[in-house]
């Protein structure tokens, strides 16, 4: 994506950046921990999850078109931008592939997330396999897309205002992988040290090489195929677990 002028380093901006830091990661708490309980289909939690997700994918694009005064354009990112994003998608869909039939499958650590994930899933209205698929198709095709928006475009791209190259790569990507403390915790109790923070810091990880690709390319699209990839692995990944929990 490309703008109008670059972002600003002012007072409202360095606001915003931190909202929108904070933001996704409160929201994971209030899904996950504060609205959990209950078995089956609970509307007023998968009322919060869509009104949560609508404000903080609309935050950005309205503190750009109000404040800045710009409007983002999308920028194709070149066949080497493409090869890029196709590539690390495919190595880190490979690694996960094998560090989940390799070792997780059948460990300790995933023993209680098969029948956790069905209440989950049950709770947000996702009961069957037509409904498990329609979930995988929207994250893998559209919520990678508005992370990457939200992510790269928006809060790394507005730390670049703040920061050098390297330190808002750093900095964009623990933004990212709070909110997945948040969620992994909530899928794997009890493993906090064992799974989660490893796993997390995967995410920030992938999510460095995001950031890097955004700001090699000018383009979210790299990014997004590799994004887009590694959900599919996960979704994959979920279909087994669904599958052995019964």
């Amino acid at each position: 994506m490309t703008e109008n002028s670059p972002p600003k380093a002012d007072m409202p901006t360095a606001l915003v950046l931190v909202i929108a830091a904070v933001l996704p990661s409160i929201m994971a708490w209030l899904y996950f921990f504060v609205l959990a309980g209950s078995h089956g289909s609970d509307p007023f939690r998968q009322g919060a999850y869509g009104a949560g997700k609508l404000v903080q994918f609309a935050f950005p694009l309205v503190f750009v078109w109000f404040w800045e005064r710009g409007r983002p354009r999308p920028r194709w990112p070149g066949m080497a931008g493409v090869a890029l994003g196709l590539g690390f998608g495919l190595v880190v869909a490979a690694g996960i592939f094998a560090l989940y039939f390799g070792w997780l499958r059948d460990s300790s650590v995933l023993e209680g997330t098969p029948v956790l994930l069905h209440h989950i899933l049950d709770s947000f209205g996702v009961a069957g396999a037509s409904s498990y698929v329609a979930l995988a198709i929207f994250y893998v095709t559209a919520h990678s897309l508005f992370e990457e928006y939200y992510y790269r475009w928006f809060v790394f791209g507005r730390m670049r205002a703040f920061l050098p190259l390297s330190a808002a790569i750093g900095l964009s990507s623990l933004v990212l992988m709070a909110h997945h403390v948040i969620l992994l915790a909530a899928y794997l109790p009890g493993q906090f040290w064992k799974a989660v923070v490893p796993l997390s810091l995967c995410v920030a990880i992938g999510a460095g090489v995001w950031a890097w690709l955004y700001a090699r390319t000018q383009s979210l699209y790299a990014p997004w195929l590799s994004h887009a990839i590694v959900d599919a692995a996960l979704f994959a990944i979920g279909w087994d677990l669904l599958r052995r929990g019964g």
